[in-house]
């Protein structure tokens, strides 16, 4: 574990639990049947495992640039890897709406993030 990003290890420590403090900082919450983490990229990958955090696939919620700089997405929707890269510019929202999402990971130089997944 001591190699994995911060956030996942975060999310990886209170999978079971389900009312966190605020979000904010990279601290996730996971209140019923939803994850919302938000935080800030910089050179480091964010790997956030859905399916582990969730006990199942998301299946909606989004992604958004609340940063200057580009953000490079990668989705798992077929639990076998990640796919193509998605480029979200400032101020964009990518949706999951009707996707299947096992995994997500976000890569920046620095950026900030807000993703919400149901």
């Amino acid at each position: 574990m001591a190699n994995e990003p911060m956030s996942e290890l975060i999310i990886e420590k209170f999978k079971d639990v389900r009312n966190f403090p605020q979000e904010g900082g990279g601290i996730p919450s996971i209140r019923g049947d939803y994850l919302s983490i938000e935080g800030d990229l910089s050179d480091t990958p964010v790997n956030i495992d859905v399916l582990t955090t969730l006990g199942r696939k998301g299946h909606d919620g989004y992604i958004r640039n609340d940063g200057d700089e580009d953000i490079t997405i990668n989705l798992d929707t077929t639990d076998t890897g990640y796919g193509n890269d998605i480029t979200l510019k400032k101020g964009e929202v990518f949706s999951l709406t009707s996707l299947t999402v096992y995994a997500i990971k976000l890569v920046s130089t620095d950026a900030s993030y807000r993703v919400f997944v149901v």
